[in-house]
């Protein structure tokens, strides 16, 4: 502390907060009665009181125009997806065309390669045997 710091005074008279204890039906009750009540009735159980969520649940408030709006930008966003995934799919599937008719024309040159070969084959053969 410091030696030129002034003492604390409170400004003003204090008033006490009084605490005010209530029954579950809401009721006030006095402590004078409660001390006067039977064991009986005190020996139900107390309701549970559950406590209030502390984070707020935020409420979106839009108008009728707003809440079209915000419905036919989410459609158009829907569809666009759905249109994106379809060109998409068509793309994989003609990538998956090419490549077959690729193959196939491939095999089909080396079968033809193969039956050029066999025909060279067979007419060397028969010009061996002349």
């Amino acid at each position: 502390m410091s030696a030129t710091a002034s003492t604390f005074t409170p400004i003003g008279p204090r008033k006490s907060a009084a605490i005010q204890i209530k029954r579950p039906d809401g009721t006030a009750l006095e402590l004078a009665s409660a001390k006067s009540t039977t064991p009986e009735s005190t020996s139900a159980a107390p309701t549970p009181v559950r406590p209030k969520s502390s984070t707020p649940v935020p409420i979106k408030m839009e108008s009728e125009e707003g809440r079209k709006a915000r419905l036919a930008e989410e459609a158009e966003k829907e569809r666009l997806k759905k249109e994106g995934d379809k060109s998409e799919q068509e793309k994989k599937d003609l990538k998956e065309r090419e490549a077959k008719e690729a193959e196939e024309k491939r095999v089909a040159e080396e079968a033809a390669k193969a039956k050029e070969e066999s025909v060279s084959t067979i007419k060397i053969s028969i010009a061996r045997r002349h």
